[in-house]
């Protein structure tokens, strides 16, 4: 049983109150502080002013009255009523209920005279009166309250309630209802709430006192460092200022020294004009024939003078730099100033206003990092090296910002020129300063040079031209046309001594050295393949200081000659075993010795050129005809390719293992596992293949049993890419066996094609769609078509090289019979490493170029394909201009995309060189006739090819 707990309080009512004590006694009326204010009679009582008033204007005796409440004889003071004292409890009273909020009761709003109660224990708030009826009328006791804002409030509905005058008691389970009024229960809330609020406003205003003193904080330092940065900027500007005043102070001088010396010559110039016209003046109306005779000598010797003073004796060149330029270059460190330009102006260098010493941390680095303890330390010594931070901004102001001048003398400078130009060939010449009194030029980088090569259709050539910082520069020409070229060289937009010089392009190099024969005066008979690597001084070991040699397979005379690359003398001839039966057609070099293919013997030897013996041979009951053969550089493994299989086998040099890599029969997207020469089924075409998916990567490109029948020549390259040539085609595969690239013959001219001249393009080089090297010359035969591809959307990123059999298509008959495509061959592959000193061909990027031998019934050469132009396939935009003119000598699969084609793993991706140059030809004199085998030497871009038809071996340059 719950029992509840009446909590009693005194409560006063306020109108009560003011009735019974805080109103007069005699008028009724409350207490004011003006006409009414409570006067305090001697007999305690309390009457108000105006009773008072009343009073003593009734009375007949004004020194007394008699009290309105006890009857009492008040005497009255001398000032009257006002004189009264004042009842001070009573305005004490009036001030207290003036300035004390006023409690509001709420009461039942049925019982109007029943005051609500509040339990502190249950939280709700009742009415007793409505306790005892049924409170299915007022279920969430809202109805029954008044006065107050307590409609949300529950009612307690308990009967523990009843009888809450008196607590009750119902042993240890009963729980105690505390029960207190409504108002109290309202005060106390308000109380708590109060207090609360003050706590609050306390802590904002502590709150509030601390972000203003941070904010005077900020201020002050705000103020301190705008003062810091001010001062200190000012001083940087002052310094900024006298060195900008130091630099025009020397513009100034040095233009009034220029300026002096040309007004000088103008006056030289007068004087002389003056003392001619003087001279020719008075021998008029003179017939005296000496006179006359002497005068003209006069005359003669005025012209010399004369003549002298034609140049100016001083340049206008001015020019600002903001640093010095590196001085004293070593050759291979050369700074390049113009490339591909016809303008060479002075380098503009970039600003190099550096401090030694760091400058101390800035404020974002000490609100990241504040808690950081050498952070402190540098910022409590940041003032001790502001000082010499100043001191070094002053240094390199001093350094910094240059006027540059030249003293060069343009008439005097020379330039010596190649002695011969080849087209596609890099030729230098070099270009020497001289100064005012004929003394080379010791520095450089200071004279605008403007270099400018035309074609013989009037043609801009792109050059480049590099200083070599000694007062000298290297001008590199590669020109692609043939024919009569002028050079127009200008340095401060004068020409140079002999400018514009008149240079002869041929169509064809002279051999630096043809090899015809044997040491026994036997000549060569068929030679067919050749290649090229150190010769090995004992037994099983290579030459130490690097010597390389050329070696020649004579196969008509069953020998191997050893030759010297340099100068082409014959250095020793091998007749070993593997060169018996006129059958050695293949040879590749390794560090073990020589691989020599026999097709008679159908076998690879190992041959050590030392003791001229067989050290390893390889046999395999699936050679049938073995032509060729060539090591991968990547993995060491041999290439043999057998002409009779219709296939490229993949040999083991340690193991002897053969299997099939690619031609006829191969699978190479079955399985992962090598298939060696004793578990390997006799080959299959690839019609008989019926479980090869027509999407597979086999078969990417279709080729023809027959091509894998016509191998004259292979190579690999340093990724592991196998490169085939295969009549008129050149075939590269993936390292996988997959073919990803298709190269076909160059097509012939039969009629010139008009070119569009075009300026050169300032550096970098940028590659454009028709830029000089990317246009192929008039009556030029180097434009590659795309076989059997026939899609021009793929081409390869160089430009149009000419109209091909793919554009041919498309072109009305009247204009198709300007090409066709000729019946030439491909005799050796080789993929060239760019060149180990790059000494003599700086501007050289044509990065590994891939070498074939090609003759056809108009010419023989060889073509030379740069890295970008056999190694990458990229998907040309649709434009007009890319649908007329087809830029590709590739024939990717059509069923693939660009992405795939570039992407796959089968496709290496090559760093791609910096210029973008199309594949070309390199002819020699005399001509060229059936190439068969080439090989290139590593250190130039110089090759030697054997060359079937003349029965011998010639070396050239390929670039």
């Amino acid at each position: 049983m719950m029992a509840s707990r009446l909590v009693e309080t005194v409560m006063i009512n306020v109108d009560d109150f003011a009735d019974s004590f805080l109103t007069c006694g005699t008028c009724f009326t409350g207490y004011d502080t003006c006409e009414r204010a409570a006067k305090l009679l001697p007999c305690s009582h309390t009457v108000c002013r105006s009773c008072l008033d009343r009073i003593l204007e009734t009375q007949s005796q004004a020194t007394s009255l008699r009290c309105p409440i006890c009857r009492e004889d008040i005497p009255v003071p001398a000032g009257g009523a006002s004189s009264f004292p004042p009842a001070f409890i009573v305005n004490q009273l009036l001030d207290l209920l003036a300035t004390q909020r006023r409690d509001v009761v709420p009461k039942c709003r049925i019982h109007s005279n029943q005051e609500l109660l509040f339990c502190e224990t249950c939280d709700v708030v009742f009415c007793t009166e409505c306790r005892g009826r049924s409170h299915a009328a007022h279920p969430s006791g809202c109805e029954s309250l008044s006065d107050c804002d307590t409609a949300n409030v529950p009612l307690c509905l308990s009967n523990e309630h009843s009888g809450v005058g008196t607590p009750t008691t119902s042993g240890t389970s009963a729980l105690n209802h505390n029960v207190i009024s409504f108002n109290v229960a309202i005060k106390r809330c308000t109380e708590i709430m109060l207090y609360k609020m003050h706590l609050c406003i306390q802590e904002l205003d502590r709150a509030q006192s601390a972000v203003s003193a941070e904010l005077d904080r900020l201020s002050i330092n705000k103020s301190l460092c705008v003062e810091s940065i001010n001062s200190k900027f000012s001083e940087i500007i002052a310094l900024v200022e006298r060195r900008q005043a130091e630099l025009l102070d020397t513009v100034s001088r040095l233009a009034n020294d220029k300026h002096r010396a040309l007004v000088d010559q103008l006056a030289l110039i007068e004087s002389e004009r003056e003392a001619i016209r003087r001279e020719c003046n008075s021998l008029k109306g003179i017939l005296d024939v000496r006179s006359i005779s002497k005068a003209i000598s006069y005359l003669n010797d005025k012209l010399d003078t004369v003549t002298s003073l034609t140049e100016p004796r001083e340049n206008a060149f001015l020019h600002y730099q903001d640093c010095m330029l590196t001085r004293g270059l070593r050759r291979g460190q050369r700074q390049r100033n113009a490339l591909t330009s016809s303008t060479s102006q002075p380098p503009t260098a970039q600003p190099m206003l550096q401090i030694s010493d760091r400058v101390p941390n800035t404020t974002g680095e000490l609100s990241a990092v504040s808690s950081s303890p050498l952070l402190r330390q540098n910022t409590d010594t940041s003032s001790n090296s502001t000082g010499s931070n100043l001191i070094d901004i002053a240094r390199c102001l001093a350094a910094f910002g240059r006027i540059l001048v030249s003293t060069t003398y343009p008439a005097l400078c020379t330039a010596h020129l190649p002695s011969q130009l080849v087209t596609y060939l890099i030729a230098k010449a070099s270009i020497q300063a001289v100064d005012y009194y004929g003394r080379p030029q010791s520095t450089g980088g200071t004279d605008p040079i403007d270099v400018v090569l035309t074609d013989p259709e009037g043609r801009s050539v792109p050059t480049e031209l590099f200083d070599m910082g000694d007062g000298s520069y290297e001008l590199l020409i590669r020109p692609v046309t043939a024919g009569l070229h002028q050079l127009s060289v200008q340095i401060l937009s004068r020409p140079i001594r002999g400018s514009p010089f008149q240079l002869s392009v041929r169509r064809a190099q002279q051999r630096s050295w043809c090899f015809t024969e044997g040491s026994d005066g036997r000549g060569l008979i068929q030679p067919f393949a050749v290649a090229y690597g150190p010769y090995p001084r004992t037994n099983g070991e290579c030459s130490s200081d690097g010597t390389c040699f050329i070696y020649l397979l004579d196969t008509g005379n069953s020998r191997l000659l050893v030759i010297n690359p340099d100068t082409g003398a014959l250095h020793t001839t091998l007749v070993g075993a593997p060169l018996v039966g006129q059958a050695a057609t293949g040879i590749a070099w390794s560090p073990e010795g020589l691989w020599i293919v026999n097709w008679r013997s159908k076998r690879v030897y190992l041959l050590d050129p030392w003791t001229d013996k067989v050290v390893q041979s390889i046999h395999s009951s699936l050679f049938i005809e073995p032509t060729s053969t060539c090591r991968c550089p990547l993995t060491g493994s041999l290439y043999v390719a057998d002409n009779g299989a219709g296939c490229v086998f993949l040999c083991n040099p340690v193991t002897g293992s053969t299997r099939p890599f690619v031609g006829v029969g191969v699978q190479t997207s079955s399985s992962n596992e090598p298939n060696l020469s004793g578990s390997h089924t006799t080959p299959r075409t690839a019609e008989q293949s019926g479980d090869r998916s027509p999407h597979s990567a086999s078969t990417l490109f279709s080729p023809e049993p027959r091509n894998f029948r016509r191998i004259t020549g292979l190579c690999a390259t340093d990724s592991g890419e196998l490169v085939l040539s295969t009549g008129s085609t050149i075939r590269v595969f993936s390292k996988d066996g997959v073919q990803i690239n298709l190269l076909t013959p160059p097509i012939v001219r039969t009629e010139n094609t008009p070119s569009m001249g075009r300026t050169t393009m300032p550096a970098p080089r940028a590659v454009s769609e028709a830029t000089y090297f990317e246009r192929s010359p008039v009556g030029s035969t180097l434009t590659l078509n795309t076989g059997s591809s026939r899609d021009a959307r793929f081409s390869l990123n160089t430009g149009p090289l000419g109209v091909d059999r793919c554009s041919l298509s498309g072109l009305p008959p009247a204009q198709s019979n300007t090409a066709f495509s000729p019946r030439g061959q491909f005799g050796g592959v080789f993929a060239a490493r760019p060149p180990i000193s790059e000494d003599d061909f700086p501007s050289d990027r044509l990065g590994i170029c891939l070498l074939a031998s090609y003759s056809d019934r108009r010419r023989s050469g060889v073509v030379v394909w740069p890295q970008n132009a056999w190694c990458s396939i990229r998907n040309e935009s649709s434009s007009p201009r890319s649908q007329r003119s087809v830029q590709s000598s590739t024939s990717p699969n059509p069923n693939l995309s660009d992405r795939q084609s570039c992407d796959s793993p089968n496709c290496v991706d090559f760093p791609r060189p910096v210029d973008c140059c199309p594949p070309y030809l390199i002819e020699a004199e005399p001509g060229l006739r059936r190439l068969a085998g080439l090989v290139a030497l590593a250190d130039s871009r110089q090759l030697v090819v054997v060359d079937q038809g003349a029965q011998s071996l010639c070396r050239l340059r390929y670039a």
